[in-house]
């Protein structure tokens, strides 16, 4: 399981602890469904460092997607005018309807990590 501490000290996250404790489960089990059926206990030393980077990076984005402000407008109202906009998903990987964080495929990539249809 991450730490916080590799968050904080080699990822460069800021995320408090208790937001990224709770997010780092799911980024870890997103991250886990990529690698499937490989498993990051026979990894080499570079495979899990990259694998513990990409849980980060995907923790950090849940963060940043869910709770924060900072996702995407999908509809406004402004007087009687009312606009919902369509979802941007093209391109964008998700696991089990969870978007996954292109920074963690990247790394995962560049580690020849990945096993499934991404």
């Amino acid at each position: 399981m991450i730490t916080y501490e590799f968050y904080r000290d080699r990822c460069g996250g800021t995320a408090d602890e208790a937001a990224f404790s709770s997010a780092a489960v799911t980024a870890e089990a997103v991250i886990r469904a990529l690698l499937y059926p490989a498993s990051p206990e026979d990894f080499t030393e570079s495979q899990t460092d990259a694998f513990l980077r990409a849980v980060c990076a995907q923790a950090d984005y849940s963060l940043a997607e869910a709770g924060t402000g900072t996702g995407r407008i999908r509809s406004e109202t402004l007087g009687d005018r009312s606009v919902t906009y369509a979802e941007e998903t093209a391109g964008e990987v998700r696991v089990n309807g969870i978007p996954v964080a292109p920074q963690a495929l990247l790394l995962l990539g560049n580690a020849g990590c990945l096993s499934r249809w991404v």
